[in-house]
């Protein structure tokens, strides 16, 4: 049995479809630069852990972005609501013969 599957989900970095309540104190264009400065965070923490690590997208994969693809396996995020698409992803893993499968939602933080 295969060990360890990482599920990362992104968000596309679309002006207006990111950060959404950040950017109601700050504006679009900031909190998709947040969002892209934490996306990057993620990634770099992301890319040490020694795991089949999968990227999925919201919307659409994208080419030679920051999850370079010798690293990380790209994916489309499922329908539903988070939960389903959560479920979705973990049923790959362990469909795949993982035994381990575990989950970021990136990026994540709080601003009060």
């Amino acid at each position: 049995m295969k060990s360890e599957f990482l599920i990362i989900f992104v968000k596309n970095p679309i002006i207006g479809h990111v950060k959404t309540r950040l950017a109601a104190k700050i504006g679009d264009k900031l909190a998709l630069k947040v969002y892209k400065e934490l996306t990057k965070h993620t990634a770099l923490i992301t890319k040490k852990i020694k795991a089949h690590k999968n990227v999925y997208y919201s919307k659409e994969i994208l080419k030679n972005d920051i999850w370079n693809e010798t690293c990380f396996q790209k994916r489309i995020q499922s329908d539903g609501d988070l939960g389903e698409r959560m479920k979705t992803a973990f049923n790959d893993g362990f469909n795949e013969g993982y035994s381990k499968v575990s989950i970021k939602v990136a990026p994540n933080f709080f601003l009060r």
